[in-house]
This record gives C-alpha cells, sequence and structure tokens, in this order.
C-alpha cells in the first residue's frame, strides 16, 4: 500500500484527499460486485471515492474526517486482503462429494470460502481466507477426505 495525503485550502473548498496505491487484486475488493463495497464506504462515511484499474489507486476526497473514516475503511479491506492465504486441496470423487455436502457448515466454522471443483480428476479443493483460517479449514477438510 502506498499512501498519499493533500489537503485541498489554494481552491478554498473544505476538503482533504488520500491516494492509496494497492494491487489489482486489492482494487477489486475494494470495489466490490457491481461497486457495492466502495458505494457502501461512500454512504457510510460521506467521503467520494474514486477507483482506478489502470493505475491501481483508491482516492478518497471529501472533509477531513470522512476522508479519514473512509481511508480507514478502504485500508481495512487491503489489510485483510495481504493476509489473504489460499491452499488446494485434490481428492477422488466420493471424497468431493462429502466435502461439498459440509461445505457451508465449514465455511461458517472457519470463515473461509470453500469451492469443490468435481468436474475434473482428481477433484479440487480450493480453500481462501485469512492465513490462520485457511490453516483450519484444510486441516478439516483433509480428516473429512480420509473418511472416505
Amino acid at each position: 500500500i502506498q499512501r498519499s495525503q493533500r489537503g485541498d485550502k489554494e481552491s478554498g473548498r473544505s476538503g482533504n484527499e488520500e491516494v492509496i496505491q494497492c494491487s489489482q487484486a486489492a482494487l477489486t475488493l475494494v470495489i466490490g460486485p457491481g461497486g457495492e463495497t466502495v458505494d457502501g464506504i461512500e454512504r457510510d462515511t460521506g467521503a467520494r471515492i474514486h477507483t482506478d484499474r489502470t493505475s491501481k489507486t483508491v482516492r478518497i476526497s471529501g472533509k477531513k474526517e470522512d476522508v479519514d473514516r473512509a481511508f480507514e475503511a478502504v485500508n481495512k479491506i487491503i489489510k485483510d486482503h495481504e493476509n489473504s492465504s489460499e491452499e488446494v486441496i485434490q481428492c477422488d470423487r466420493a471424497a468431493a462429494r462429502h466435502l461439498a455436502s459440509r461445505r457451508g457448515r465449514m465455511e461458517r466454522d472457519t470463515r473461509t470460502r470453500i469451492d469443490v471443483d468435481r468436474n475434473s480428476e482428481p477433484c479440487t479443493v480450493r480453500i481462501t481466507g485469512k492465513k490462520e483460517d485457511v490453516a483450519s479449514a484444510s486441516e478439516t477438510a483433509k480428516k473429512i477426505i480420509q473418511e472416505q
């Protein structure tokens, strides 16, 4: 994350601006599906947010306190992304079917996302989330696979 800050005293507007440079993946998370995440941050904080996929920047402007709150919200999304992990496990179709039937509860219990691809042989189980949560979910998934 690269951050720059600029006040806007010269134009006479009461405002502040923060520019955050981040990875393309983090920018996608900040925007959210259909712009839902960035719209929610704007609504919750009162700040204006402009994202630029080309330069991979998030530009936040408005009153200082609004900009500060929006910056914290955006920064949290980016930091959570940087702390994310992914593990891929392969198994046979029977184990994948069994794992898929328990996926919803596992996702809730471990706070991870679990995708089970049963269309390939061997089947692929992709677990994503925070590093410590992925480790826990992976351990559980391997136990379920071994039960088969």
